[in-house]
């Protein structure tokens, strides 16, 4: 806490922050007692601190929608495998383009939950095996990208994402990878930014347990190795070093 609001009093580098215990969510707060110059310029710091939350009013509530998350984190998702799992993988793909034309996840909802068509029956019981569609991370609305969107304008001094506040670990993960691909894809706009991943043994492990924290070790691991050089700098936070992927 202390490493991150010195970052935001003497430098400019946006900040994003993956916080998996709330830790960051009372950044914008003072304390008493702090030197009325340094809390002068606090108060103009905090107005550019956005915290996204789920159960957040507004537009600090968090929320993804499926369809603006990058290809490989959709197949973790839903585990589906391009080659092993054609036939639903193609409809998966035409249900993604019904949605970019403008479908809100209710009309996905409800063609999955009342399919009879015997192609798409599969497709849709797996879904609701999953429960997929009931996560509470979901945008509902067609219209609102929330967090991604947030990223994509990048004009937040810092972004912190409250993974505390997500209950479901797969949920949990998911915004992760959401987060790291979305900075990953990118790149090439060599927007300068630091990366913080706090508790990175459950985000980056060295044996991931699951699609999509294996998907979210793989992003780390690109940043990781070759991020510096579009100006995306990594801060790992971890008590147990060697649970973090080497």
């Amino acid at each position: 806490g202390l490493l991150l609001e010195q970052l935001l009093l003497e430098t400019d580098l946006p900040i994003i922050v993956l916080d998996p215990n709330s830790d960051a969510t009372r950044l914008r707060e003072l304390v008493p007692g702090v030197d009325p110059d340094v809390a002068e310029r606090w108060r103009s710091i905090k107005a550019g601190i956005a915290i996204r939350r789920l159960g957040g009013d507004g537009d600090e509530r968090l929320r993804l929608r499926f369809f603006d998350l990058d290809p490989g984190t959709q197949q973790a998702v839903v585990g589906l495998d391009p080659l092993r799992d054609r036939e639903e993988f193609d409809l998966l793909r035409g249900i993604l383009e019904a949605e970019a034309s403008g479908h809100s996840l209710d009309d996905l909802e409800a063609r999955l939950r009342g399919a009879q068509d015997p192609e798409l029956r599969p497709l849709a019981l797996r879904i609701r095996n999953l429960g997929l569609l009931d996560w509470s991370i979901w945008s509902r609305d067609a219209g609102d990208g929330g967090l991604l969107d947030d990223l994509d304008r990048g004009d937040q001094r810092c972004l912190v994402v409250d993974l505390g506040s997500i209950p479901m670990h797969a949920e949990r993960t998911l915004v992760a990878a959401a987060v790291l691909a979305r900075v990953w894809h990118r790149r090439a706009d060599r927007r300068p930014v630091l990366l913080v991943i706090d508790e990175a043994h459950n985000v980056c492990p060295p044996d991931p347990g699951d699609p999509l924290t294996a998907v979210a070790t793989e992003l780390a691991t690109q940043i990781a190795g070759e991020g510096r050089k579009f100006g995306l700098h990594l801060l790992v936070a971890t008590q147990r070093p060697l649970k973090v992927h080497e």
